[in-house]
């Protein structure tokens, strides 16, 4: 049985592949990060940390 890893195209490349793999496993995982952060921020928002707004309040005269 032949098998593509034991060629001289898998010697020259595999070093290669495991870059790629590594860069994309490493995309997602930061944006699986950025999503949850996202997530947890919206769900745990304190209103207490928010900057207030200035609200005016007018007398009727």
């Amino acid at each position: 049985m032949n098998h593509d890893f034991y060629g001289p195209a898998w010697a020259d490349n595999h070093a290669r592949l495991g870059e790629e793999f590594t860069r994309f496993f490493g995309m997602v995982s930061k944006a699986v990060a950025a999503a949850f952060d996202r997530l947890h921020a919206y769900q745990y928002d304190a209103p207490w940390r928010r900057p207030a707004r200035r609200i005016r309040i007018r007398a009727e005269r």
